[in-house]
């Protein structure tokens, strides 16, 4: 069965035990979240005031033997009172030769006696240094070589960190190791009247039992299951003290599980910042704090997970209170419910069952007025649907008599509509085929119409081009006329011409006559003269037969002229016969025209009447086929309402079979 089909009681139950649920899931969660985050805050917190607590417990002791140290240098330094010089060199030392150090006039290189008395009375060591160029050397000094041999004649070495401050003209406190002892070390500087270094007075501090006794104390003081505390000294990197280590050991040895120094993070970082690393699949908590006197780091570790293990023991409980308390809410939510939601409903229901089955009379419990309760206004909303359904069917009743008499009626006005409509339909049927017949008529008086229009059309344009031919013929006339005309006046002007001609022609006859007149003469007094005038004889007699070859072509130039001139006086009457000819053909042309132009107009005013038929008879059968389509279309129409009324009749039919339906299915219920 789905959830969907559960009692909506029971639905509500679920939803609302899945919501508290949740919410104390979430509530649980936010609870444990601010809980977890402030003992978190907390462990770290005490973690902080530990360390704290024991860096001022390291500085304590570190100052305190500091200032025992510094004053055990300033009783060594009373031994020497001074002044203070240097002399000349010295080899006494047993070692390279040095400057002589004197304290008021007395040379202290070689005297151990006082320093050995110094060191055995605090229970430390003490050296008296020379300044040789850019070195201390040892001059006295009770501490001892390995082999057993006193220090001096050795250096301080430039490396070391008193060597700078001594330089300066400065004290130098500082942590040293030495031949396994832990000393505090004092070097006070030696200086001239000039105020110049010279040497150097150290003293050491023996604090080894002091530290031993710091570190047993650091060793019983625990945190968590696993956490400790270690003294780092960070000038050269190496523990002062570790549970876990022993002897001089540097941090840099120790890696976490990814290969990395641990302690590599603390050496930089502020004092109270928590550093995370993993060692052996463990996440650890570290912090540090400066012990600043010594130059010193006082660190604090401890697994994570030992911090916080209080926080394991506060989910579980979280856990199981947001259990309880949200099925202690569910289950009363569901007693709740199935006293004020499922039993009303299920009396409801009945109700509404009974309803459904048709008993409308039934009464249904009382529902108080203005309830804001859902319950009791769904009640009295079945209530009311119960009235209005009373009230519906009852009219649904008398509206069902009333049916079925108008379907009755409706059935007999269908049958006389159906009865018109096939009259109406023969009566449109009969004017449809007029109309056709009309319209074939006004078709073919429209097709001979419009041939007479096309015909018509056709004689217009032959017309226009016959026209139009006879203006062309005019024209050509007049520029035959005129082209006669010019011909005229050429021939007249060549005539003329030509008589001039024969008169040139004439002239040079006449130079012929007497060139042959002259050549004459000419020929007879060359005979005269005899051989002397046989060459001139020759002459005359050539000139005298050029004149009349000369002569003779003028004489036939002269008649080809007159023959010319003939000729061309018979041309100029001819091409004035021919000018007349052309003037009265070019007057007949010109009538021809106008009488072929008012024929033209004649036939476009026909073509026009003919195109006005052609264009009446046209829209006439236009209008007789819309008339016949119109018809058509009430023919359909009509076709249509007949149908229409032979359906409006089964349609009447089938409503009083409807009413009498409606009639069985309301007898069902009980008014």
């Amino acid at each position: 069965m789905s959830f969907s089909t559960w009692r909506v009681g029971s639905q509500i139950s679920v939803l609302a035990l899945g919501i508290l649920t949740l919410v104390m899931a979430g509530l649980g969660t936010t609870a444990y979240q601010l809980s977890a985050t402030a003992l978190h805050q907390k462990a770290i917190q005490n973690v902080r005031n530990e360390l704290d607590a024991m860096a001022s417990l390291v500085d304590i002791q570190y100052q305190a033997q500091r200032q025992l140290a510094q004053h055990n240098a300033q009783v060594f330094s009373e031994l020497f009172p001074g002044p203070f010089r240097l002399a000349g060199q010295s080899g006494t030392s047993g070692s390279p030769r040095v400057p002589q150090l004197l304290s008021n006039q007395e040379v202290m290189n070689g005297r151990d006696q006082e320093v050995d008395r110094f060191a055995s009375l605090t229970d430390g060591n003490a050296t008296v240094f020379v300044r040789s160029g850019d070195d201390f050397v040892r001059i006295a000094s009770s501490l001892r070589k390995e082999d057993g041999s006193r220090a001096t004649g050795t250096t301080l070495k430039t490396a070391h960190p008193a060597y700078q401050r001594l330089l300066a003209g400065q004290n130098y406190v500082g942590y040293a190791t030495l031949f396994g002892r832990q000393l505090i070390a004092v070097y006070t500087p030696i200086t001239n009247n000039d105020n110049h270094v010279i040497g150097a007075l150290y003293i050491g501090q023996d604090v080894t039992d002091v530290f031993t006794q710091l570190s047993a104390t650091l060793t019983k003081i625990e945190f968590a299951d696993s956490g400790y505390f270690s003294l780092l000294d960070r000038s050269n990197g190496r523990f002062l003290h570790h549970p876990s280590l022993e002897g001089d050991s540097l941090a840099s040895d120790l890696k976490d599980d990814l290969g990395q120094p641990r302690y590599q993070q603390a050496m930089t970082s502020p004092d109270g910042e928590i550093i995370r690393f993993s060692l052996n699949g463990e996440n650890w908590l570290q912090s540090r704090t400066e012990v600043t006197g010594p130059n010193w780091l006082l660190l604090a570790e401890a697994p994570e997970q030992e911090l916080v293990a209080a926080l394991s023991t506060l989910q579980i409980f979280f856990i199981c209170a947001s259990v309880v308390a949200a099925l202690l809410l569910g289950l009363s939510l569901l007693w709740v419910l199935q006293r004020t939601l499922n039993r009303p409903l299920d009396a409801l229901c009945q109700s509404i069952d009974a309803i459904g089955q048709g008993q409308l009379n039934l009464e249904l419990p009382h529902a108080p007025e203005n309830s804001k309760n859902e319950v009791h206004r769904i009640v009295a909303s079945v209530g009311a649907m119960r009235e209005g359904l009373y009230t519906l069917l009852q009219a649904l009743n008398h509206s069902v008599e009333a049916l079925e008499q108008a379907g009755s009626d409706l059935q007999g006005m269908a049958q006389r509509n159906s009865n018109g409509a096939a009259d109406l339909k023969q009566q449109t049927e009969l004017i449809a085929t007029a109309m056709e017949e009309m319209s074939c008529t006004a078709r073919e008086v429209a097709q001979h119409a419009s041939q007479s229009a096309e015909h018509s059309r056709q004689m217009d344009s032959t017309a226009d081009t016959g026209d139009k031919e006879v203006h062309a013929v005019i024209r050509q006339m007049d520029t035959l006329a005129e082209s006669l005309n010019q011909g005229s006046t050429s021939i007249d002007r060549v005539a003329r011409e030509s008589q001039a001609i024969a008169k040139v022609v004439q002239v040079i006859d006449e130079i012929a006559e007497q060139t042959n007149l002259l050549a004459l003469n000419a020929a007879i007094e060359a005979a005269r003269a005899g051989d002397q005038g046989r060459g001139f004889a020759v002459v005359a007699d050539e000139v005298r037969q050029l004149a009349k070859r000369t002569q003779h072509s003028t004489t036939e130039v002269n008649s080809t002229i007159e023959q010319l001139h003939s000729r061309t006086s018979d041309a100029v009457s001819q091409m004035n016969a021919s000018l007349e000819l052309g003037k009265r053909s070019s007057e007949q042309s010109n009538a021809a025209g106008a009488a072929l132009q008012a024929i033209t107009q004649g036939i476009g005013q026909l073509s026009a009447s003919t195109n006005t038929i052609a264009s009446a008879a046209e829209e006439q059968e236009a209008v007789a086929a819309d008339i016949a389509a119109n018809l058509s279309k009430i023919s359909d129409l009509v076709r249509l309402s007949e149908d229409d009324a032979a359906q409006t009749v089964h349609a009447a039919s089938e409503l009083n079979q409807v009413a009498n339906k409606l009639r069985t299915h309301l007898a069902r219920f009980q008014l």
